[in-house]
């Protein structure tokens, strides 16, 4: 069946010339509009490194001078921190919360930016940038995110770690917890703790390894350093934040509602809580507004270009395929079963389609030596293991999706008119 195949196709080699230039064209279309889609959505598939559904947000706001209630007595640095971490232990005991912890509001993930530091580790002498965020030693910071320890270490473990060092607290020397992608790129093989970490001329020590946690949900880099901070003052007009971990099977969304009719209550000086939102819907607004919009448009494209494109090869292949009838009642007199010929005509759509496909994607291929694949949100990705980092595989993953989009049209478009004809009486064909 397959010689006769190339043999139809050559034979019929003028119109299928036009049907190959057209599914050449739908091949380097579809990979231009695929290629960004498939690397956002597997970006935001993968799983972040802590647990959202649990977790809330309360933020904390310091009172001006002049507004109602404002005590210039307490404004020093030692006042504001005392009553900030009065509100965490008052946020502890609320009904419903299972942890709670400070949180600086510039810098955790999903925060809306990103901060990063040029680090240098023993496994090569190139400096990398990866992210980081402060965090309070021993305030339940890491069992409240759910952020766990590596070779059996826990998040209770790590809260309990001893950490030198601080913005307040600089005995010469700091201790940093970093991410598993961290150790695992940028030290030699080998227990990590206690290692050396360079930061310029800065060197810092390794105090303990993380799982690994993304700063951003739509980027799949998870680097990151955990710095220790004991600076939790305020100054007046800024705010902080309060992270709060639910107990289990209390609804996010049903508690930060009870918790915002009690907010004016929540309050220790010249400190009262503001807002208090989900983290679920903090991280959505950041998918939302770091290529959210634009992934919808991009699907809405990408739908209305391959439907417009696919409906004028079905188009194509149905009129070839139904002018095919009197063939097929030929090859029925010649004893040709109706599988036989639905067979041989979806043989001939598939060996056209595959070599369409073949020559579309080394013409996008001159494309993306040139500036690349897709990369998403991924700014400041460093070791990147994935799929999408390796040139290519991920060139023969994006392929393989445009070959399946591009068969499946194609039988389709010849596998109706196909059985159609291969219905056709041998008699009716001999006498037309």
């Amino acid at each position: 069946m397959l010689k006769l195949a190339l043999k139809n196709i050559w034979a019929r080699r003028r119109a299928n010339g036009w049907l190959f230039a057209e599914l050449v064209a739908v091949t380097v279309v579809a990979w231009m509009m695929i290629d960004p889609l498939v690397v956002q959505l597997y970006d935001r598939s993968l799983p972040v490194g802590y647990d959202t559904d649990r977790l809330c947000m309360i933020k904390v706001l310091s009172e001006v001078e002049g507004a109602p209630g404002y005590d210039a007595a307490l404004t020093d640095s030692a006042s504001t921190a005392a009553d900030y971490m009065r509100l965490v232990e008052i946020a502890r005991r609320l009904s419903g919360v299972e942890k709670a912890t400070p949180l600086k509001s510039f810098c955790y993930p999903d925060a809306g930016s990103q901060a990063s530091l040029g680090v240098y580790g023993d496994a090569d002498s190139t400096m990398y940038m990866v992210s980081f965020m402060y965090f309070m030693p021993g305030s339940d910071f890491f069992s409240t995110y759910g952020i766990g320890g590596v070779d059996g270490g826990t998040a209770e473990s790590l809260d309990r770690m001893r950490f030198r060092g601080g913005k307040s607290r600089n005995d010469g020397q700091r201790d940093f917890v970093i991410s598993e992608a961290v150790a695992r790129n940028m030290f030699k093989p080998g227990n990590v703790a206690g290692r050396t970490l360079s930061l310029g001329d800065d060197s810092v020590k390794v105090g303990a390894v993380c799982a690994d946690v993304r700063y951003l949900s739509s980027s799949r880099n998870p680097t990151m350093l955990f710095i220790p901070d004991y600076d939790v003052s305020l100054s007046p007009g800024n705010s902080a934040l309060i992270l709060v971990r639910l107990s289990p099977g209390v609804d996010a969304g049903e508690w930060v509602e009870e918790f915002r009719e009690r907010m004016p209550r929540f309050t220790s000086g010249n400190l009262h809580a503001r807002e208090a939102y989900t983290y679920r819907s903090m991280t959505d607004m950041h998918l939302y507004s770091n290529g959210g919009s634009d992934m919808r448009l991009k699907t809405g494209l990408l739908v209305f270009f391959l439907l417009n494109l696919s409906l004028g090869v079905f188009g194509t292949l149905w009129l070839q395929t139904r002018r095919r009838a009197e063939e097929a009642g030929v090859m029925k007199a010649f004893g040709a079963t109706r599988c036989h010929i639905v067979g041989l005509v979806v043989t001939e759509s598939v060996i056209l389609t595959v070599a369409a496909w073949l020559a579309g994607c080394l013409i996008y291929l001159q494309v993306a030596l040139y500036n690349g694949l897709s990369q998403g949100q991924n700014h400041y990705l460093v070791f990147d293991h994935s799929w999408a980092g390796n040139f290519a595989l991920h060139f023969a993953v994006v392929s393989g999706l445009v070959l399946a989009l591009l068969l499946a049209v194609a039988v389709v478009g010849v596998l109706l008119p196909a059985m159609t004809i291969a219905r056709v009486r041998p008699i009716d064909s001999l006498n037309s």
